[in-house]
């Protein structure tokens, strides 16, 4: 199972690598811009796989890809290229209606800042750090409060959505950077909320000392808070 996703993660970037280079000597920028979000796209799940088997290779399973995570993920995977496809496809608007190579290249920056995040919140929390909610402590959790998490709670978490708005940027995709923001910010907010709860269970007032000082990461979202 694990060779089967990543020889598709790598055959699907080998092409996009391809149709970039033959879009280039015919000047296809709305199909450069494509082939590199499907480029990020693929990096991004291939490196959660390989950060979760170095920093917590014990955790290691197919869905460290990501690739199934959750429903409401993929059918915001979907909705972005089915936007960029009708909008510059079926609809035949002209792509340099939209296209701008500063927002392309603030949204490439954006997503290369938030994998950065997000990689240093999986090797620095270790162990810690899981795909899913951990609802027991494990003998080796501890928490973490230092490094990327001396800056904010969920590094792990703004990264990624500071790579999921990124990759909107890069496609200069006008409806999905609002959508994806929205819906995210929603994801977010819950997880957050969820996961909280038991890290005040598993830590107690050292996580509530922790909270006071040190925000989520996601503007407007503030976690969960003990109600005493």
């Amino acid at each position: 199972m694990y060779s089967s996703q990543a020889f598709l993660l790598g055959t699907v970037n080998a092409w996009a690598v391809k149709f970039i280079i033959d879009a280039f000597e015919k000047g296809r920028t709305d199909v450069i811009t494509f082939c590199l979000y499907v480029i990020l796209f693929g990096l991004f799940h291939f490196s959660e796989f390989l950060m979760t088997a170095y920093s917590n290779p014990d955790s290691l399973r197919p869905d460290s890809f990501l690739l199934n995570h959750s429903w409401l993920i993929g059918q915001q995977q979907c909705a972005r290229g089915l936007n960029f496809g009708l909008v510059y496809g079926y609809f035949h608007t002209s792509f340099a209606a939209f296209y701008s190579p500063f927002v392309s290249l603030a949204g490439l920056i954006l997503c290369i800042l938030g994998e950065i995040f997000r990689k240093l919140a999986m090797c620095h929390a270790s162990v810690g750090f899981t795909h899913q909610i951990s609802f027991r402590r494990s003998r080796n959790h501890s928490l973490c409060t230092d490094g990327v998490y001396a800056l904010v709670r969920h590094p792990g978490y703004m990264g990624w959505m500071m790579w999921s708005i990124g990759t909107q940027l890069v496609l200069c995709n006008p409806i999905c950077v609002i959508s994806y923001a929205i819906v995210s910010y929603r994801f977010f907010e819950e997880r957050i909320y969820e996961e909280e709860r038991y890290l005040i269970e598993f830590f107690a007032e050292r996580y509530i000392a922790y909270q006071r000082f040190v925000p989520t990461g996601i503007p407007g979202i503030s976690g969960y808070e003990p109600t005493h």
